[in-house]
């Protein structure tokens, strides 16, 4: 009985650790507007890794047919939060 509520806890906490260490980095597509920026040459390829680039994120790459950044962050996920945040205009400030 013991030895069954031991390993259920160790096993919980590994799970916990698993989630936390998978976690830690973020991902997804940026938008320019409410579309994403379409690629045709799956993979690895300068077009998104320019676009990642653009959005703060770390490396991009072409999947299922849009540009897909990793290391990207939900704030700099949308063009015009990246615009707003680095870019020095007038209009904004």
């Amino acid at each position: 009985m013991k030895i069954g509520v031991l390993f259920t806890i160790i096993s919980m906490l590994c799970l916990l650790e698993v989630r936390k260490i998978c976690s830690k980095k973020e991902g997804g597509y940026p938008r320019y507007f409410s579309f994403g920026y379409k690629c045709q040459n799956w993979g690895t390829n300068e077009y998104c890794r320019t676009v990642c680039q653009l959005h703060k994120g770390e490396y991009g790459y072409c999947y299922a047919g849009d540009c897909y950044c990793e290391g990207l962050t939900e704030e700099n996920r949308l063009f015009w939060n990246v615009y707003r945040k680095y870019c020095k205009n007038p209009l904004f400030d």
